[in-house]
């Protein structure tokens, strides 16, 4: 029944009011289902404190990008909303299934990766399989050790001489 409350719904809501209603939401462990009913100043605290579900919707409106919510994208314009979704990673994947790819620049690949490695090991390997399609590790000694399995898994690192024999090298087998 948030979206009843005007105070949530106004553009007109001052920041300091905004402040004061999304740190008592926080206190009392409350996040909403949808940002969109929410007033400007109201959102972007609610934003900046992590207070809302983690769905596709939510995360454009956070981000304020419809066309991707990858999490190169996410990293670039809010270090908070990206920390929140690695935090989250199974809902995020969830809420993405189809409607954007997880990462969308080669740039960004290897970072990304060892983000989510560094966060949640056991969901590298759906990020992984669902970034963008020219999404690759050229060299495999580029990234750490512990994402060798989900990137030959999912076919992002060549198989050259070099990257196989550093593999079976690291980890005793293909």
């Amino acid at each position: 029944h948030y979206a009843e409350f005007t105070v949530l719904r106004s553009d007109a809501t001052e920041p300091v009011q905004a402040e004061h209603i999304s740190a008592l939401f926080a206190d009392a462990g409350i996040t909403v289902l949808r940002l969109k009913p929410l007033g400007r100043q109201v959102r972007a605290s609610f934003v900046s404190r992590s207070l809302y579900e983690v769905t596709h919707e939510n995360l454009a409106i956070a981000i304020d990008n419809a066309a991707t919510v990858a999490l190169d994208v996410i990293r670039s314009v809010s270090e908070t909303v990206y920390d929140y979704v690695l935090e989250h990673l199974t809902a995020y994947l969830d809420a993405i299934n189809g409607a954007s790819a997880t990462i969308d620049a080669n740039e960004h690949f290897i970072a990304v990766i060892e983000d989510v490695l560094a966060q949640d090991a056991h969901r590298l390997g759906g990020v992984i399989e669902r970034a963008a399609p020219d999404c690759e590790v050229v060299d495999i000694t580029e990234a750490s050790e512990g994402a060798w399995p989900a990137l030959a898994e999912h076919r992002r690192v060549p198989a050259t001489f070099n990257n196989v024999s550093r593999y079976v090298e690291a980890l005793g087998k293909v």
